[in-house]
């Protein structure tokens, strides 16, 4: 499956479009609720558990994740996605990972962290060609 991300950055009020991405999808959902945490530093409290139909999941070490690795968007509410990045993956069962390590509202998405997100609220994998385009990178 391919998705569209439209990308806007807010200026003197508005919303300015800085254009669309296309990329195949690699979707999934939260395993259980995902709780608010800090930002600005690594959150250590909380684990993410989420629940995707293929594909792996790979550990970063910090000057990988730094770099903007690891991204996830996660629809905290309907319609509003924070974008989170993880450090460690761990496979619990077929499908089902252990995602900690974390760094929360990324990219400009720190009003956007819930208290909790939900159980079964979708979450999408963000590939490098998004990421570069969000922070600007080659």
């Amino acid at each position: 499956m391919f998705v569209d991300v439209s990308l806007n950055q807010f200026v003197n009020g508005g919303f300015t479009s800085l254009g669309t991405v296309g990329q195949p999808a690699r979707l999934g959902t939260l395993a259980f609720d995902f709780y608010a945490g800090p930002v600005w530093r690594f959150d250590d409290g909380n684990e993410l558990w989420v629940d995707v139909a293929s594909g792996n999941f790979s550990s970063l070490d910090n000057e990988a994740l730094l770099a903007g690795g690891n991204p996830l968007a996660i629809e905290a509410a309907p319609g509003i996605w924070e974008i989170v990045q993880f450090g460690t993956a761990a496979l619990q069962s077929p499908g089902r990972w252990k995602l900690t390590h974390l760094l929360r509202g990324q990219f400009g998405t720190e009003s956007s962290i819930a208290n909790p997100a939900p159980t079964g609220a979708r979450l999408t994998v963000l590939a490098n060609p998004l990421v570069n385009h969000l922070t600007g990178s080659v």
